[in-house]
């Protein structure tokens, strides 16, 4: 079995969205949505696992990833929404189950009671009832983002919210690699245009 994904893009409502690929195109598939400020690479431990029965996508979801940003910014939940029922549509995927961690769960759920042609399951994780807007969130939306010197200032720099986790190292490694990207002056910052 491939545990490597295939890197793709596809044009849905006039932005480049990033997905990642696992599996059989014969197989039913799975879509994977990542939570806030974060990305596709966030399913490379769980994602060859599921390929085995599911031809997996991992999306980075608009202003996320590699996936393109938008100005003026379109951030809303009913633009994540749009998007997924763009990729559903135009990969012509029938009934896809959809997994989605916080943020992503919260597109998952809309998308379940909003879109002409729901998924086959869902599993939502992470998410309440509503969403919310913490006072940390609006805090950290009104800093700067972050700029890492190095790649070594990212990992020593590079934490989760909450910082809780069982994550081992070597993950939060990985994670925090694929969360920033290098500017023309080699310094660092993160691959998200939406702080969560």
């Amino acid at each position: 079995m491939r545990h490597a994904p295939t890197s793709r893009f596809i044009r849905v409502n006039g932005l480049s969205l990033h997905y990642l690929e696992w599996g059989e195109a014969t197989h039913p598939a799975l879509i994977l949505l990542h939570g806030g400020s974060a990305h596709a690479h966030w399913w490379d431990h769980i994602a060859p696992t599921l390929a085995r029965t599911y031809r997996v996508l991992a999306l980075d979801l608009r202003g996320h990833g590699e996936s393109g940003w938008t100005r003026p910014p379109a951030y809303e939940i009913a633009d994540y929404v749009a998007d997924l029922e763009g990729i559903v549509a135009v990969l012509a995927l029938d009934a896809p189950v959809l997994m989605g961690h916080s943020l992503g769960g919260f597109v998952a759920l809309h998308y379940a009671t909003t879109a002409a042609t729901s998924g086959g399951a869902f599993v939502i994780v992470d998410i309440g009832s509503r969403l919310r807007p913490s006072r940390t969130m609006r805090l950290l939306r009104s800093l700067p983002p972050p700029t890492y010197s190095t790649e070594a200032d990212v990992y020593a720099r590079f934490r989760l919210l909450p910082a809780e986790t069982w994550a081992t190292p070597e993950r939060l490694r990985h994670i925090a690699r694929h969360s920033v990207r290098p500017d023309h002056t080699g310094r660092f910052h993160l691959t998200s245009d939406v702080l969560p």
